[in-house]
């Protein structure tokens, strides 16, 4: 069975963390309800165990979102992404941490920019050998990288970009960078 399987049979087991504890209080309250038959536990960094599945929601400059939120455009500047870039690799690294041997890693952001798609698909195919990428969605997604990229002009929806990682072996992950 799959993970969303396993959740649904009240099999499954997630934990969250996150930068900001209210976001982390609503997901596990969302997530405890009893449709969702799932245990869930909210935890602090540092406490999260190695797990199946883990999901790097990452923030990003939220480029993808301009359909919905034009003001955003004048709240970004290019030298923004490389922060953004930086946050989101430390995000990976920490998340290949908590994968399991034969784990997903997803890697989903609401941009279009290069610096926090590819250049970040790169990056993990460069620094971290034993996370392969697979393929999780179909049209209207495009192949972008490895990963996939869904345009607002495609799906009438955000732009986001998503790519999923296995962790193939046992290869120690070391220090990303």
């Amino acid at each position: 069975a799959n993970f969303a399987e396993a959740m649904a049979e009240g099999r499954g087991k997630a934990q969250a963390d996150t930068l900001r504890k209210a976001r982390r209080d609503i997901a596990a309250k969302k997530l405890s309800e009893p449709h969702h038959g799932a245990s869930y536990t909210s935890v602090s960094a540092g406490t999260l165990r190695k797990g199946d599945v883990v999901l790097v929601d990452a923030p990003c400059s939220g480029l993808g979102v301009l359909r919905r939120r034009p003001e955003s455009r004048w709240r970004i500047e290019r030298g923004d992404l490389a922060g953004m870039a930086e946050l989101q690799r430390t995000l990976l690294v920490e998340g290949a941490r908590m994968l399991r041997e034969g784990g997903t890693l997803v890697y989903s952001v609401c941009t279009l920019s290069d610096e926090e798609t590819l250049d970040i698909d790169s990056w993990i195919a460069r620094e971290h050998a034993d996370l392969d990428a697979i393929r999780l969605v179909d049209a209207p997604w495009r192949d972008h990288g490895r990963g996939s990229l869904l345009l607002p002009t495609d799906a009438g929806t955000d732009g986001m970009y998503l790519l999923a990682l296995t962790k193939s072996s046992a290869t120690p992950a070391g220090t990303l960078g």
